[in-house]
Formats: structure tokens, C-alpha cells, sequence
């Protein structure tokens, strides 16, 4: 176990510098500046532009800024933004705190919705639940998740907000940003809204959520259905087990070895969804930020977030190969 998960962190190493090079040499091979996309209305002056090089070491030689960048990474200085000039570490804490909840409620409420109709489907495979939740897991993935926020928006906070369903005004949920939280104390628990403000996360919650509820539900339901037709299942039922116990307790552990990959995969894919849900509700997370960056060419801001990303990425996946072996004893990490 311990070889295993010293190779593997040395894999994230390794693609840690890899991903990195790769976007540094990006920014350095792309022409213009941050400056230049900064007053792209203006010229510039050349003591403008030299100031600007000073300040941020541009006017060094490529390998010289590399040097310097890998020496501050380690040391975690992940420098400053050229375009507002603030602590890259801090807007990444302050976009990490949205980020964070948004994945985390997004994340729970897939697998309040997807696990448990796909094992229902799969129980009760070829009833009404199981061709109902079929047709709405193929509506539900084929629509753009700045489709789906734009209609919550309007049905659960334009309309009720007019007052067109006569409902109590505490019913009418907030579609334009939300409280990341911070130090006065309208979150509990870093992660549990308190008072009103699940008012402004659930939509954007729900949003994210539903890109990948569907596709969720119905792996689920192929993969007990796959579980439930082998032999030792047949076993179990044989011996007077009840039907709950042989499906919960020997089915669904191993059925749910495929549906923990996705899991896994979808987590570090609401970092890049959430650009299209962030920007639809305004909420500057960690996906909207990255974009921005990256179009007003802030190479500093960019790098930064990536970085700690993909080591997030890395250890996630490693958590994931150590569940393989707890949901199937027959696995064995080498």
C-alpha cells in the first residue's frame, strides 16, 4: 500500500510539472500581454510597457521567469495577478470558499438523486420509474446547463419574486449570487448554509447537479442489474437472506465500483461546468475565474489555480484506487 500510494504521488508530481510547463509556454508562445488586453482601447507607451516588464519579471529571459515561477511555487507564493495586482493565494481562497460549496451541494444532491432511483430502476427494472427516469436521465443530460439556470431563474425567482404564484415571500429563492461566507458568520460548519442564504445556493446547486444525475442514475441501475444476475447473488437469495439485505449488503457494494470512477471524474469536472453555472447565477468561483484570467491573459492568476487543481485531482483519484480495494476485498492495490 504504501509503494502504491508513493508512486502515484509521484505521478501527480509529474504531471504537475508537465500541466504547468505546458501552460507557462502557452502564455510565453501567445503574443500580446495582460497589459495590452488590459487598454486594448489605448495605446500603450513604451515606459509603460518596460515599467510593466520590470514589475512582473517580463523583461527576463523565458527560462529565467521558469526558474523563478517553480522556485516561488514551492515555496507557495503563487505570485500576483497582473491585471488587479492582488495576492494570487488570496483570490484563490476567496474563489475556493465558492467553488467549494457550490461542488459540495451539487455533489450531494447527485447522490441523493442519482444512486438511489438508479438502484430503484434497476429493483423495479421495466416499471414506470425505471421508463420514466430512462427519458428524463436523456432530457436531463441534453440540456446546457445555461439553459437549465436560466429557466430555474425565471420559474423559482423572477415569478415567485412578482408574486404570480401567491406564495410566502421566504419561499422565493435568490438567483443572482451568493454569500461565500467569510467571517460574519452566516455559515456554520464552513459548508451548511444558515438563515436565508440556501436561498441563493440551491439553484446554482441544483444547476450543476444535474449535469451528470441522469447519466449517474442510469450507470447505476446497469451495473446492479449486471450484479444481480451473478451467481453468488443467487446464492445469497437461496439461503432465506431478504431481498433487502442481498441487495444492499452483496449487490450494491459492488455494483457501485464503476459509479465511484464517475464520481470521482465528476467532482473535478464541476470546476470546469461550474464556469457556465457561475456566470449564469454571478458567482465568482474558481471556474469564472480561471476563464477570465486566461481571456485577459493573466498568466499568473491562471497558473495558480491550476496548480493547486490539479493536485486536488491527483489526490482525489488516489482516494479513489484506495476505495476499489474497501468496496471489493478481491482488489488489491500492487
Amino acid at each position: 500500500m504504501g509503494t502504491f500510494i508513493l508512486r502515484r504521488m509521484l505521478q501527480v508530481l509529474l504531471i504537475l510539472w508537465a500541466g504547468l510547463t505546458l501552460l507557462f509556454l502557452m502564455f510565453v508562445a501567445i503574443p500580446g500581454s495582460s497589459l495590452e488586453e488590459r487598454n486594448s482601447e489605448r495605446s500603450v507607451s513604451q515606459s509603460v510597457r518596460d515599467n510593466f516588464d520590470r514589475r512582473y519579471g517580463l523583461d527576463k529571459p523565458v527560462y529565467v521567469q521558469y526558474t523563478r515561477y517553480w522556485k516561488a511555487f514551492a515555496k507557495g507564493d503563487l505570485g500576483n495577478s497582473e491585471v488587479s495586482d492582488r495576492k494570487v493565494s488570496t483570490m484563490l481562497g476567496n474563489a475556493a470558499k465558492t467553488s467549494s460549496r457550490l461542488a459540495f451541494w451539487g455533489f450531494l444532491i447527485q447522490l441523493l438523486i442519482g444512486i438511489p432511483s438508479g438502484v430503484y430502476a434497476a429493483v423495479r427494472r421495466y416499471g414506470w420509474f425505471d421508463k420514466l427516469s430512462g427519458v428524463l436521465s436523456v432530457f436531463v443530460a441534453g440540456v446546457p446547463v445555461f439553459v437549465s439556470g436560466i429557466v430555474f431563474q425565471f420559474l423559482f425567482g423572477v415569478l415567485p419574486g412578482r408574486n404570480y404564484w401567491n406564495w410566502p415571500d421566504w419561499t422565493r429563492l435568490y438567483f443572482s449570487g451568493f454569500d461565500a461566507g467569510g467571517g460574519d458568520g452566516t455559515w456554520a460548519l464552513h459548508f451548511i448554509p444558515t438563515g436565508a442564504t440556501w436561498r441563493s445556493l440551491l439553484l446554482p446547486a441544483v444547476t450543476i447537479a444535474l449535469v451528470q444525475t441522469g447519466y449517474l442514475s442510469r450507470l447505476t441501475r446497469t451495473s446492479l442489474l449486471e450484479v444481480l444476475r451473478a451467481e453468488y447473488m443467487r446464492t445469497a437469495a437461496s439461503k432465506g437472506l431478504s431481498k433487502t439485505r442481498v441487495i444492499f449488503k452483496h449487490g450494491l457494494r459492488n455494483a457501485l465500483i464503476p459509479v465511484v470512477t464517475v464520481l470521482g471524474a465528476d467532482l473535478i469536472a464541476f470546476f470546469g461546468v461550474a464556469v457556465l453555472t457561475e456566470n449564469v447565477f454571478n458567482l465568482n468561483g474558481i471556474g469564472s475565474t480561471v476563464a477570465k484570467a486566461a481571456q485577459a491573459q493573466d498568466s499568473p492568476l491562471v497558473l495558480g489555480f491550476v496548480g493547486p487543481i490539479v493536485i486536488f485531482a491527483g489526490l482525489l483519484y488516489l482516494l479513489i484506487d484506495v476505495a476499489y480495494a474497501w468496496l471489493d476485498p478481491r482488489i488489491r492495490l500492487q
